[in-house]
């Protein structure tokens, strides 16, 4: 197998992905690739993600599941995680912020997002945020935090922070955060 993971969208219906099986057969002659093998594909958790026979994913729900694949003379298994969104930009690294989320929902990095030049301004009226994030081992980098300019009340213009003021059940893996700086002490 070549891909042992996939990550989808549950928000796109249109997003689909398709388990590309190819099987090798070694003796003593070398490995060599078994040709017209048939292989049969196996959602263990169809709420979250069904497959076709032909080894199409389309994602249901958020979650994680296991798509086994059986063939005659190789078994494979495949994770499956469908999330809310996935996030490419740091417009939509912001967007994630800006309203309430349920605990449910996860996001994941398609991509190292890189902030130089784009403002990034959190207060204490954000949202609360308390879903996942999957960095996917990407790198979130260059957020200059600059003081919230629309209040006059020096408590709440010092208040600064990457993941906002409150985040109650916030999941975090699989990321790095690289030149993070804070302009109020």
């Amino acid at each position: 197998m070549t891909d042992k993971s996939a990550y989808l969208t549950a928000l796109n219906t249109e997003n689909k992905k398709t388990i590309n099986v190819r099987s090798y057969f070694a003796d003593e002659n070398g490995e060599r690739e078994l040709t017209g093998e048939k292989f049969s594909f196996e959602s263990l958790d169809e709420k979250i993600a069904t497959v076709s026979e032909s080894g199409e994913i389309t994602p249901v729900s958020l979650g994680t599941t296991e798509i086994i694949v059986s063939g005659e003379h190789a078994n494979a298994s495949v994770t499956v995680d469908v999330y809310t969104a996935a996030i490419t930009t740091p417009y939509e690294w912001l967007d994630m912020f800006k309203e309430d989320y349920k605990h449910e929902d996860r996001y994941y990095l398609e991509n190292d997002i890189d902030f130089t030049g784009v403002t990034y301004d959190f207060g204490r009226d954000f949202p609360r945020f308390c879903a996942e994030v999957n960095g996917n081992y990407h790198t979130v980098k260059n957020i200059t935090e600059w003081r919230d300019k629309r209040y006059s009340d020096s408590s709440r213009d010092a208040f600064q922070s990457v993941f906002g003021a409150d985040v109650w059940g916030m999941r975090l893996k699989n990321i790095s955060l690289k030149n993070i700086r804070f302009t109020k002490s």
